[in-house]
């Protein structure tokens, strides 16, 4: 009772920020002008208190980003100006605010699984829409459109939006201890299956994989218990059978395994990260030779292209010190993500749910053009971060 009434003080006493924070981390509704309200967010900036040596590198990372980038003659809209100079410190600033302000770990659990369904909802409505008018449970061009807008958006994008819902699949068989742990166990059993459905649709191998990664990181994070396995596995077990009645009269597996096994043969299978491998030892190169930035992208002859890595295309187009910020950076993430893990004062479902987070935002970026695929992913990445960092210089106090 006494954790509830803290999460209810703490939404009550933050709800405009919290408002501010679910519109502007929706994905392309309103033409992706959703993303212009965060800019009430800006005097975070200016709280002094909460400066830090990160938000110091941050503020360096976006005026190096965004000069090298115009430096290089390219051009620039205003919008993207202020997202490209001002909004990653402004994310960070954030995080920390909320961190500091929130009294309870569960609210910030709440605020997060908020976000990360502000994040995926589009894609599962886009795509629950498109099986209905379609009539096919696999989409072959993995392509969809989005409301009113004619141009169809890619697999990739689509990815990006549902990750965090797919990495939190595994909180599926986490056992809750509260009703509060209860009530977030369902809402992150609904998104994560909607988020599965869609990325079977789209033929996401990488969603898959963050499936995946997500219930071997559980059975890593919790502790060893044979009655939960078995009982995990009878659950399995009875879900494939009921998956298996439905199919068996219907050509939904077999379409699926033909077009996930044509991407393996006519494309690059999972072993070689669908092809990333090689653009990223070429970004790696191409930021050593041109450490200065401003490149359009991973150059193949006269083309550009992404490396599929955060890191490496923030490099190309910021240059070297870009990267090695960002490097810093995670490097931090990491090491925050593993002094919660270890902290005992951490109930183990939020730490498990906290880990997951933390592990998929790090894989999805090793893998996707985040800030160009997303800009708000990464803006969240920063959120989490901020938060993160907060969270370790008073775990003693939580």
């Amino acid at each position: 009772m006494k954790t509830n009434k803290l999460v209810s003080k703490d939404f009550r006493s933050n709800i405009w920020i919290i408002v501010i924070l679910c519109i502007g981390m929706l994905p392309m509704v309103m033409g992706g002008y959703c993303m212009y309200i965060l800019a009430l967010l800006i005097p975070f900036i200016f709280f002094y208190k909460y400066w830090d040596y990160l938000f110091v590198l941050l503020c360096l990372f976006s005026i190096t980003y965004t000069f090298a980038w115009l430096f290089a003659g390219n051009t620039m809209t205003a919008s993207a100006l202020i997202f490209t100079l001002i909004y990653p410190p402004m994310a960070y600033m954030t995080g920390k605010y909320i961190g500091s302000r929130f009294k309870s770990v569960n609210s910030i659990e709440m605020l997060l699984i908020l976000l990360i369904i502000c994040l995926g909802i589009p894609a599962i409505l886009s795509n629950i829409i498109d099986t209905v008018n379609t009539g096919n449970l696999i989409n072959t061009t993995r392509s969809v459109g989005f409301g009113k807008e004619e141009a169809a958006i890619s697999a990739t994008r689509y990815g990006i939006m549902l990750s965090l819902l797919l990495g939190s699949s595994g909180m599926m068989i986490v056992q809750p201890n509260s009703k509060i742990h209860n009530l977030f166990k369902i809402i992150l059993f609904v998104g994560s299956v909607l988020a599965i459905f869609s990325t079977v649709h789209l033929l996401n191998r990488t969603g898959l994989v963050l499936v995946l990664i997500s219930f071997i990181g559980v059975l890593i994070l919790t502790p060893f218990n044979l009655k939960k396995i078995v009982y995990v596995g009878l659950v399995l077990i009875i879900l494939a059978l009921i998956f298996f009645y439905y199919i068996e009269n219907s050509k939904f597996f077999f379409d699926a395994v033909d077009f996930y096994s044509n991407r393996e043969i006519h494309g690059h299978d999972v072993s070689s990260l669908g092809g990333r491998d090689e653009r990223m030892i070429l970004a790696l190169e191409q930021i050593m030779a041109q450490p200065w930035g401003g490149a359009k992208g991973l150059k193949f002859g006269n083309q550009y292209n992404y490396a599929h890595n955060l890191w490496l295309d923030t490099g190309l187009k910021g240059g070297l010190i870009c990267f090695i910020i960002l490097i810093i950076v995670l490097i931090q993430f990491i090491k925050n993500s593993f002094k919660l893990i270890r902290n005992k004062k951490i109930d183990y479902f939020d730490k498990i749910f906290f880990s997951l987070i933390a592990l998929t935002l790090v894989t999805q970026c090793m893998v996707e053009p985040i800030i160009e695929g997303l800009p708000q992913y990464f803006w969240f990445f920063l959120l989490f971060t901020g938060i993160g960092q907060v969270m370790c210089s008073k775990r003693n106090n939580l």
